[in-house]
């Protein structure tokens, strides 16, 4: 099979999806970070964070995007579980912090006393411990797939960082 994807080629594969989902349930489960939702937003977080939720059993929601109203008779930019206490944020790597920012003001648009968590990327090999929104430190958790494509690498914050 030819895969023509620059960004989303791991996912394309059934072997690395496994492995990723394999390591990122371990990465989440040995966190012990306490959370009863999965939040997501666009095409790389839909291609793993609901199978991760599934198998945490954990509900889900994904933070669409103000353009996208297709598919969807739904009037507002969370659909899934929107009562929302403790969550994380799954996605493929942090650039410039615009998409967790976004999912940050739109589930605190929706649920205004929830909290998020944790930051869970399943294609980064370098980001900081923490993600700083206005003075509040996120826990960043990071999993990327060797060059070999089979094995994985997890790094974990620090305790107390």
């Amino acid at each position: 099979m030819k895969i023509d994807s620059s960004y989303l080629r791991e996912t394309f594969d059934a072997k690395k999806v496994r492995i990723i989902v394999r390591a990122m349930t371990k990465m989440v489960k040995d966190s012990n970070v306490e959370f009863d939702t999965v939040v997501f937003r666009g095409m790389s977080g839909a291609l793993i964070a609901p199978i991760l939720a599934y198998r945490l059993k954990k509900y889900v929601a994904v933070c669409r995007k103000e353009s996208d109203g297709s598919h969807s008779g739904h009037s507002g930019r969370i659909e899934g579980n929107v009562d929302i206490k403790n969550f994380i944020i799954i996605d493929d790597f942090i650039d410039m912090g615009t998409t967790v920012e976004i999912i940050l003001k739109t589930v605190k648009d929706c649920s205004p006393s929830s909290k998020c968590v944790g930051i869970f990327l399943y294609r980064s090999s370098s980001y900081g411990e923490r993600f700083d929104c206005r003075g509040v430190k996120i826990p960043v958790f990071r999993h990327f797939l060797n060059s070999d494509g089979k094995t994985s690498h997890i790094q974990m914050p620090k305790c107390g960082a």
